[in-house]
């Protein structure tokens, strides 16, 4: 296996309290926002359906700029109300109208989700240093909702993180050491502005440092500090190989399952389900040049792992899945192709 090196960036500055104007050009009106009262978060929906594909969780207490409301009424949990389309910083979809609040002119956070939406400056560097400024300006006066500035900051930075992702990650060399990485003047600026980057086999990834955004808002963010490590749980092929064993592939696929259920409001909860998701093809069916097959009969370390899997993890979603496949290679006394 080879070593796996991870380069985390932190924000080593104390907060501003510098108070940010905003551009004439961004500032608008605080209109037709509403406030999410459902705790566990609100789904946003790609059509005004209760079956309709989920967007994203949108997290309690954040503000939604409704755009257009359904005639028709309808009643959901108990609840009377109307589907209304609906923005949240950089998404538009659909939720239920009953778990939703009108909120009042004035409103901090409705003010700053409505300068995210009208933050469009190009330069994504820029575009997060107006953010910034504008997130600690704005929490300097409502530490009350620390919460919800954070995430609804959060989801304006991440497609620019991904886009810058694109720009730089092949830019970067190939570095020897931590201390040849950590000088480069690109790392240097994407520490500035709260990235995170990791290199695993020769290529860099970027994420956002939430630790960066965190410490601004000093609050702790229940399950967080389990969430950043779960981030480690990605990589698992090394060069033409699996890089750590089946058993604890299988580990992986519960701790995220372990997580999900004891934290099932998490706003990540959709990219943690991907995660569990890509863990298991290569768990069930191994990889180009580690087969689940030698000499044309499965491995008994990968039969063992099933087992296990099947004695231990019964309130697993993956059980009937892993149950199926292991019962159709038992069939076949686990003889398979080579």
């Amino acid at each position: 296996m080879k070593s796996k090196f991870i380069f985390k960036i932190f924000f080593w500055g104390l907060m501003t309290q510098t108070i940010f104007f905003i551009d004439p050009a961004m500032a608008a009106v605080n209109e037709n926002f509403a406030r999410i009262t459902a705790k566990s978060g609100l789904n946003l929906r790609n059509s005004h359906n209760k079956t309709s594909k989920v967007v994203l969780l949108l997290p309690a207490d954040a503000r939604v700029r409704i755009l257009e409301t359904a005639k028709a009424e309808e009643s959901i949990d108990g609840k009377n109300g109307h589907w209304a389309k609906v923005r949240w910083v950089n998404n538009t979809g659909w939720v239920f109208d009953a778990f939703l609040e009108k909120t009042k002119a004035g409103d901090a956070v409705a003010d700053f989700t409505l300068f995210l939406e009208k933050n469009n400056i190009k330069d994504e560097f820029q575009a997060i240093d107006a953010a910034l400024k504008e997130y600690r300006a704005i929490l300097h006066k409502n530490k009350n909702a620390a919460y919800v500035l954070y995430r609804t900051l959060k989801q304006f930075i991440q497609p620019k993180q991904n886009i810058l992702s694109e720009k730089y990650s092949g830019r970067l060399p190939k570095y020897g050491s931590t201390n040849d990485y950590e000088k480069d003047p690109l790392i240097k600026k994407l520490d500035a502005y709260g990235l995170q980057v990791y290199m695993e086999e020769g290529e860099y990834f970027f994420y956002i440092n939430d630790s960066f955004y965190l410490n601004d808002a000093a609050i702790n963010i229940p399950g967080m500090k389990e969430y950043s490590s779960l981030r480690n749980l990605y990589g698992i092929w090394a060069e033409c190989g699996v890089s750590v064993p089946w058993e604890e592939i299988r580990s992986r696929i519960i701790t995220v399952e372990n997580f999900m259920n004891k934290y099932p409001a998490f706003p990540e909860s959709r990219e943690l389900n991907e995660v569990a998701d890509r863990l298991l093809s290569p768990y069930l069916a191994g990889g180009e040049c580690t087969p689940l097959c030698v000499n044309g009969q499965i491995e008994p370390f990968i039969k063992d792992s099933y087992e296990m899997f099947l004695k231990e993890n019964k309130k697993s979603k993956y059980y009937l899945k892993i149950k199926n496949h292991y019962e159709n290679l038992k069939k076949k006394e686990f003889k398979c192709g080579e």
